[in-house]
């Protein structure tokens, strides 16, 4: 980067800070790190400025001198007075595809990096293939997907790798990642970023191609179900000795992290023999099958609804709308735990564990979406690559982001063998 975007007025601009996520953000950075000073100097922003006031004012009267920026997301012209300002953007208006390129746009026009929540594949792939080239030559840093959908499978994995590449001089070949334990909600912002995927079909569909997102000219894969490492409906897996059923998050996760193992070929083996599997944990025995089955069936059952658009309608007008979201005692009593393991081209093995003690899409998202922001801003000397472009959490900045999320009360260790199997790590209940 620059020298001039070193010495920006601010380090990380808070954009669509009046939204249900927006507003859990800024309490984070808030209570986290709090008024502007000489480690951090932060700002809110979006369109609305009475509503902007307010979220201001529900900070405490210490956070009077923080800094309200007021622009319109289709509106280039104030949308760079902003982004010329700060070295990072953290956005949670979405959906992305619908209110989410201007921004782009305007980051990587004034090399500016960006972080999101969007779990919008199809909307990924539109940037990667509008948007790489030239964020590569301003040296904007777009990163997508910094929540729980795909934080924990992105860099997990670069985890994984890296011991194994360490400890066993070996290249990843396959990946696994159980969804064990987890407690939480869902906002309306969530489901209308899903609803519009179900109403575009070129977003859809991407979904359904696992190498959508990979570095232009690595080899894919073809589609062939269990050979590829793809979760089928209910399976007793042996690596974890519980019952398993597909996890909503996969299809997504897996497109981000096959994105950021075409991108580091150093640590892993081609694209395109790499296998990748993410499903939900239950238990071992009957009562695991049972439950795996149960999970699969109301998955299953919501999908069908989702797809269908008069049940869809149904859908829509009973759960949470835009704005809406689990309470502050619900977020706070939420936690997830995930498992992972990596193998190695040599066959060596290597587990981890991810925790998160607050709710995963909310509390948590909102921990790393803001970590991500300041590592972009704060730590980029760091960064396993300098370059600019359109990237994953692991590829754009990697370890350093791990450490920020530890100190920041989230777990992230590599398993010792004979942890590997403990009691602790099987409980798995199903979400």
């Amino acid at each position: 980067m620059s020298a001039a975007w070193e010495y920006r007025q601010y380090d990380v601009v808070v954009w669509g800070a009046t939204g249900y996520t927006g507003q859990i953000c800024a309490n984070y950075l808030a209570d986290t790190y709090g008024c502007a000073s000489d480690k951090l100097s932060w700002a809110i922003a979006g369109r609305n400025e009475e509503k902007l006031a307010y979220v201001k004012d529900s900070l405490g009267s210490r956070f009077q001198g923080l800094d309200v920026l007021i622009g319109d997301g289709g509106d280039e012209e104030t949308l760079d007075l902003i982004t010329r300002r700060t070295k990072a953007v953290i956005t949670t208006a979405g959906p992305y595809s619908k209110y989410g390129n201007a921004l782009v746009d305007s980051c990587v026009r004034n090399g500016t990096h960006y972080c999101d929540l969007t779990g919008e594949t199809g909307w990924v792939k539109s940037n990667i293939e509008k948007q790489h080239g030239n964020a590569q030559k301003t040296g904007a840093k777009i990163v997508h997907s910094c929540g729980f959908d795909s934080i924990p499978a992105d860099l997990s994995t670069l985890m994984l790798a890296n011991y194994l590449m360490e400890n066993y001089d070996t290249k990843t070949q396959e990946m696994k990642y159980w969804c064990l334990e987890s407690f939480g909600g869902v906002s309306g912002g969530t489901l209308d970023s899903l609803w519009t995927i179900l109403g575009d079909d070129s977003l859809s569909e991407a979904m359904g191609d696992p190498w959508v997102l990979q570095a232009k000219g690595s080899p894919r894969g073809v589609s062939s179900g269990k050979e590829l490492g793809k979760a089928w409906p209910v399976e007793y897996d042996q690596d974890i000795k519980m019952w398993t059923a597909p996890s909503p998050f996969a299809p997504h996760d897996e497109c981000i992290v096959r994105r950021s193992v075409s991108l580091m070929q150093d640590l892993f083996t081609s694209p395109d023999q790499f296998k990748y599997k993410e499903t939900i944990g239950t238990r071992d025995g009957g009562i695991g099958a049972a439950f795996a089955a149960g999970v699969t069936l109301g998955l299953g059952a919501f999908a069908t609804a989702s797809y269908i658009p008069r049940s869809r309608n149904v859908l829509q007008n009973v759960l949470p709308k835009p704005g809406e979201g689990p309470s502050l005692e619900t977020r706070k009593r939420g936690f997830f735990k995930n498992k992972y393991l990596a193998i190695g081209e040599n066959g060596a093995r290597a587990f981890g564990l991810v925790e998160g003690v607050q709710d995963p899409g909310y509390g948590e998202t909102a921990k790393m979406l803001c970590e991500t922001g300041l590592c972009l801003a704060l730590d980029w000397k760091q960064h396993r690559t300098q370059e600019g472009g359109v990237l994953t959490p692991a590829v754009a900045i990697g370890l350093p982001l791990i450490t920020r999320l530890q100190n920041a009360g989230m777990t992230w260790e590599v398993l010792s063998q004979d942890r590997s199997t403990s009691q602790r790590d099987q409980k798995g209940v199903a979400l």
